[in-house]
């Protein structure tokens, strides 16, 4: 799906390092959703962090998106990253206040375009002091 929005975006996939059994999750990772994530690097830029990277990998981030509620949802929340628990197999539940969830596909990907035009719309420091600079050379 999010290679279908035709965003400009990086995708961190954060492992959560469990092992069940003999089965690892980067066993999982490469049996299943590797060639997935390979597909979605001609897009965009995507790769799989190991948890211990949540913390700067969070404040690097516009958006977080979860199937299930994290505690790491709640202090991206905090710091003003749209947090998102997606998930259509759960209904609509109230969460932590600052986390939205979404059970359909549609929303979701509203959701993250509305993000990203607000993203856009903002003026950056490099942007004002390109404007100042060519203000005084104008000058």
């Amino acid at each position: 799906m999010l290679d279908s929005m035709k965003l400009p975006m990086t995708v961190f996939f954060m492992k959560r390092r469990y092992v069940v059994r003999d089965i690892s999750e980067d066993d999982v990772i490469r049996e299943f959703y590797l060639d997935d994530i390979d597909r979605l690097n001609v897009t965009c830029r995507a790769s799989i962090e190991e948890p211990d990277a949540r913390g700067s990998l969070i404040m690097q981030s516009d958006v977080i998106i979860s199937p299930s509620f994290l505690t790491t949802l709640e202090f991206a929340s905090r710091y003003d990253r749209l947090s998102i628990v997606y998930n259509p197999l759960y209904r609509k539940l109230a969460l932590q206040k600052g986390v939205v969830f979404i059970n359909d596909r549609v929303t979701l990907e509203k959701t993250l375009r509305d993000a990203y035009a607000r993203k856009t719309a903002q003026i950056t420091f490099p942007e004002v002091a390109d404007r100042v600079s060519r203000a005084v050379e104008a000058a």
